[in-house]
């Protein structure tokens, strides 16, 4: 009936509304730290940010979208299943996670052989960046789930209205780290906002949802506890051979 087709256009403008919305708030915030660098730094600067920046988010961005292109399906096929969507969240999560989390922390922690190793020395200066940007880097494979699931619900108003009045606070941010710290000061800007921003969306699609939010991260904190036991364990083994070729130099002198 025309009412029926009317009610369903409205719907339809309603969401690409929204879509279109995020999409644009998404490219200004995940380009403002990029801009403001090459405005109030140096190109070099901006180069050696970029750099970390990207490499930081390689191995997660390209897992995270296979995971979302499979998991969206499922979830919307479950949207008005509440539990059963919850489930299907959570182990996709987990699964996501469970590869992410070590690989970062292990980066993270070792950037500063890995880097040089393999990228060359002239890329030192971009060490504690991506130190300090592998937080978001988690922080997402642990949150970036509950986008599609706002998607799959049909609800992405939810992730518009939170991100439209986060863009000022990130932005500022964003300058005042650069004016501060340079581009040590925009990266814990980043960091920090992003995941802030981050667990803001989580936490109000867990209020809709009505999703307790422990049950659904308790596996996430023991694969991160692990995660940093292992990369701990791996400093130690380290700093063990460093000692014992040490005193092996020692005795044969």
């Amino acid at each position: 009936s025309y009412r029926a087709a009317k009610r369903h256009f409205q719907e339809i403008t309603r969401f690409g509304k929204y879509a279109t919305g995020n999409s644009l708030i998404g490219y200004l915030v995940y380009n403002a730290d990029y801009l403001l660098i090459g405005r109030l730094l140096s190109t070099q600067q901006l180069g050696f940010y970029f750099f970390a920046y990207e490499k930081s988010r390689l191995t997660s961005v390209r897992l995270l979208k296979v995971i979302s292109d499979v998991s969206f399906p499922a979830y919307s096929r479950f949207h008005t299943e509440n539990e059963r969507l919850r489930m299907a969240y959570t182990s996709v999560t987990v699964a996501g996670f469970a590869f992410i989390a070590p690989v970062t922390v292990f980066l993270a922690i070792h950037a500063g052989e890995i880097i040089p190793f393999v990228f060359g020395g002239k890329w030192g200066p971009s060490v504690l960046i991506f130190q300090i940007l592998s937080l978001p880097v988690l922080v997402n494979a642990a949150t970036s789930g509950v986008g599609s699931v706002i998607y799959a619900i049909g609800r992405p108003e939810i992730s518009f209205r939170i991100m439209r009045w986060m863009v000022v606070p990130l932005v500022v941010s964003y300058y005042c780290g650069a004016k501060l710290g340079g581009i040590i000061g925009v990266a814990i800007a980043v960091a920090l906002m992003k995941s802030f921003a981050s667990g803001i969306k989580l936490g109000v699609t867990l209020n809709h949802l009505r999703w307790r939010l422990w049950p659904v991260f308790r596996p996430l904190l023991m694969i991160l506890l692990g995660s940093l036991i292992a990369g701990a364990a791996s400093v130690a083994v380290r700093m063990l051979e460093f000692d014992f070729s040490v005193w092996v130099s020692l005795i044969n002198t």
